[in-house]
């Protein structure tokens, strides 16, 4: 598929939210803009930036047809995926990783940073799935970052690489094209690699003992086994994990 429109703002409350509402009137739709003043991470999170400094961009569909739960619970991997194959072609590969579910990290000599992140949001009538935005940040040009999103943080310039958030913009559009194009099926194999499932060592906030990252089920949910005995725990989001590896 191609993206049939694109809308650069100066400055917009969320990206996501322009999308929304551009994709009442047509079929896809790519908004970026230089800053966010409500820019939303998941579980009511902000995603804090300075005006002209990070990727802020959101990439809408409007569908025809009916989708099935794996393919919703798909497009985070796609948004992940896509962030992923940009990092890669900018010369990061042994730097970075996927956290489960929506966190691209870098490794700075002080750890993993978040780098990236995913927010999804599905818009429904009934039970058919009519709109879905795939909201995209990336921290390219900052040097430095406050305590506001409760994890260290990263940019491509702290890690060496010179490009322009216009740059990523158009990369991350290339990759999802093609991955909104391939099947659930293939995705989940791309991401099931990505988040490290059957070699990832994790522990859960609350759970003693080691857990493995095991497989995701068909709703995007990971599934973790404690490597003592071999009790299972689903999990849907990535404040209760921490990765060991």
């Amino acid at each position: 598929m191609t993206f049939s429109r694109h809308i650069h703002l100066s400055e917009v409350a969320s990206t996501n939210e322009v999308a929304r509402e551009l994709l009442r009137d047509v079929e896809s739709v790519v908004v970026s803009a230089d800053h966010q003043t409500g820019g939303k991470g998941r579980r009511g999170r902000f995603w804090h930036d300075l005006p002209g400094e990070s990727v802020l961009v959101t990439f809408g569909l409007r569908h025809n047809q009916e989708r099935s739960v794996s393919d919703l619970a798909a497009d985070m991997a796609r948004g992940c995926l896509a962030a992923l194959n940009v990092l890669r072609s900018l010369g990061l590969t042994d730097r970075i990783r996927c956290k489960y579910p929506n966190d691209v990290q870098a490794r700075e000599e002080t750890g993993w940073c978040k780098l990236s992140g995913v927010l999804i949001e599905h818009d429904f009538m009934g039970s058919q799935c009519q709109t879905t935005v795939i909201g995209i940040g990336m921290n390219v040009l900052q040097k430095e970052f406050g305590e506001t999103i409760g994890q260290p943080a990263t940019s491509l310039r702290r890690l060496g690489v010179s490009t322009t958030p216009q740059t990523v913009v158009e990369g991350l559009r290339l990759s999802l094209e093609t991955l909104i194009g391939l099947p659930s099926e293939e995705v989940y194999e791309l991401w099931r690699s990505e988040l490290g499932i059957g070699t990832a060592m994790v522990e859960l906030l609350g759970c003693d003992g080691q857990w493995k990252a095991s497989d995701l089920d068909e709703n995007g949910r990971l599934v973790v086994v404690n490597i003592n005995d071999g009790t299972q725990r689903i999990i849907d989001d990535g404040d209760t994990l921490r990765y060991l590896n």
